[in-house]
């Protein structure tokens, strides 16, 4: 025995530096209805199968995962996440989706009195005296579960009823009115009898791991939502994505613009890729063109009608940002001129001036030798004069607002503090010169680019340096920080980075001289 050396010196270890958070990864989010996943929820798959086994090979949701994940970039990368966010645009009653079963109709037929307790909405039934001995399918089944639970009290209870959906076996409960609040529960009690009935019905569990087919989904009743709501909600609530697109019903113009509107006031955070007919470039050219930032238009017809089935050419620009690694070297990339398997719908070249002219984004085709070459047109964004509006741009500008920031953040929660003075204004600006410099590595920011006079002009406008501009020229950024006090005494570093973007071609022109 002895005294503890703790008593004389006491060491305490720990990791120092470490990164608390970290950035987001740019991939895609679709908002969907399907009544599989629950209200408000978020969920992330990193493989088709995941999708398939979630969604079904039929549904929407697996044809875009696998359009989404089948995409090669020019870099021979691939996206390597897609994320779903449910939403409902009407009204919804609760719902169990009961898993896969192996039963059949001779499994339940021995059960003369079997039970188990249902709750909806706070409210508890013993769903109980289930006579199965005269069942001759799974619709008879179904129909027994049924009349008993419309003999309880309440529209909830007498207009509910239940399914057996035989392709995909499994049953499927459907609360007989749809929800005022978003707070109709529902589940399945513990008690039952006989013990194996849930296990048939494949309503045993408790809901809650969404993805094995094998086990119940328990969907809440929810009050519908505007879908700007929905993107609201689902981006403050979980972040971790670049695009984004409402799949399903067609939202309106008003919708379109509603959400337009909310996700231009997050400042290049996000970008909004939505599908339209040629019909509607009166709505996009004369609504939002010019007025709103942070979105792109992919025209889903041209001369080639009627669109292409099970086709998604409006989620290129996502496919494209999610396959983008920008941690590899010249990582930026032209949205145009990239390919996929998708039909052209535009093959003319009238029709595609007319297109272009409305910065409405399309598959088309051109042809050589007899033959068809199609690829992505045009890699535009929408917005006004201080927007960026071209793909590439707006989303290089996503990676390194969100990279600078997540270096910031981690350099404030890392150190005991950050002093307001120069040493501070220098610890600052190597935090941001960690970020630049891999801005400079995967061509984020561009070298060696020829300014207009305007655009030195307002160079030294806004740093104040008459020899920024040729900063920038010749290096691609120039970067200064300056400590302020606010008005209530605090203090801030405010930081100033002017970046040459990466440009790129859409058109090479050639002349020939012949002597």
């Amino acid at each position: 025995m002895a005294i503890s050396f703790k008593k004389y010196v006491d060491i305490v270890s720990a990791v120092g530096g470490a990164a608390a958070t970290t950035t987001r990864e740019l991939i895609g989010r679709l908002f969907t209805e399907n009544p599989l996943m629950p209200m408000n929820t978020t969920i992330e798959f990193t493989t088709l199968a995941g999708v398939k086994a979630y969604f079904g090979v039929q549904s929407e949701e697996y044809k875009r995962a696998l359009f989404y994940f089948s995409f090669i970039g020019k870099q021979v990368t691939s996206p390597k996440k897609i994320s779903f966010c449910r939403w409902t645009s009407v009204d919804t009653a609760p719902v169990i989706i009961g898993g896969v079963t192996e039963a059949t109709h001779n499994n339940f037929t021995g059960v003369a009195a079997g039970s188990f307790e249902l709750e909806i909405g706070g409210v508890t039934n013993t769903i109980d005296t289930l006579d199965f001995t005269l069942c001759t399918n799974m619709d008879d089944v179904a129909a027994v579960i049924q009349a008993r639970i419309n003999s309880f009290v309440g529209l909830q209870w007498t207009g509910a009823t239940v399914v057996w959906e035989a392709a995909n076996k499994r049953f499927v409960f459907t609360g007989g009115q749809v929800e005022l609040a978003n707070t109709c529960s529902i589940s399945i009690g513990d008690t039952f009898a006989p013990p194996f009935l849930l296990v048939a019905l494949g309503w045993a569990g408790n809901g809650n791991t969404f993805w094995l087919p094998t086990l119940p989904r328990f969907i809440y009743g929810a009050v519908h939502a505007f879908a700007s709501s929905a993107f609201a909600v689902s981006a403050d609530e979980n972040n971790n994505f670049g695009s984004f697109l409402f799949m399903g019903t067609a939202l309106t113009d008003e919708e379109r613009k509603s959400i337009a509107l909310d996700n231009d006031a997050r400042n290049n955070e996000f970008m909004y890729t939505m599908p339209a007919l040629f019909a509607d470039y009166e709505f996009f050219c004369d609504e939002l063109m010019n007025e709103i930032g942070g979105w792109c238009l992919t025209l889903l017809d041209g001369n080639v009608s009627p669109p292409p089935v099970d086709e998604y050419p409006e989620m290129m620009p996502m496919v494209i940002l999610a396959a983008t690694d920008y941690n590899r070297p010249d990582a930026s990339q032209n949205y145009m001129f990239q390919r996929a398997a998708l039909t052209p719908v535009i093959t003319a070249t009238g029709l595609s001036d007319f297109a272009d002219a409305c910065r409405a984004n399309y598959y088309g085709a051109t042809q050589q030798a007899g033959r068809l070459v199609s690829f992505y047109q045009r890699g535009y964004m929408h917005g006004a004069d201080n927007d960026a509006v071209d793909m590439n741009t707006y989303a290089n500008e996503m990676w390194l607002k969100d990279h600078i920031g997540v270096d910031l953040i981690n350099l404030l929660l890392a150190l005991g503090k950050i002093s307001a003075n120069r040493q501070g204004r220098a610890t600052v600006l190597a935090a941001v010169n960690s970020s630049v410099t891999l801005a400079l590595f995967n061509g984020v920011i561009s070298i060696g680019k020829l300014l207009t006079m305007v655009q030195k002009e307002y160079i030294t406008s806004v740093s104040g340096n008459p020899d920024a501009w040729r900063q920038v020229q010749d290096s691609g950024y120039w970067l200064d920080c300056f400590i302020e006090q606010m008005q209530n005494g605090d203090y801030k570093a405010r930081y100033i980075l002017i970046y040459s973007k990466d440009d790129a071609i859409r058109k090479i022109e050639g002349s020939h001289i012949l002597i």
